[in-house]
């Protein structure tokens, strides 16, 4: 894949899975009804779905991605 298709691709990652990080918090935080839970978590398996399908990784690659997304969120700076 050239430089410019894998930079893209490695940018629309990192925003669904920063979108994917705030729509869990807004779960973990929501007291909503239960069909708009279902609907979100609908939307979460579907985003990861996205997510594996575009990188062709496995479910621990991706629960790695989560990972670095909850850190940007909170801006967590990995130890060195």
């Amino acid at each position: 894949m050239n430089k410019y298709k894998e930079m893209y691709k490695e940018e629309i990652i990192e925003d669904i899975i920063d979108k994917y990080v705030k729509l869990e918090i807004a779960i973990s935080n929501s007291q909503g009804a239960t069909n708009a839970l279902d609907q979100k978590f609908a939307t979460l398996k579907y985003m990861k779905n996205l997510v594996k399908t575009i990188t062709a990784e496995d479910e621990n690659e991706i629960e790695e991605r989560i990972k670095d997304g909850y850190k940007r969120h909170y801006n967590i700076k990995e130890e060195e």
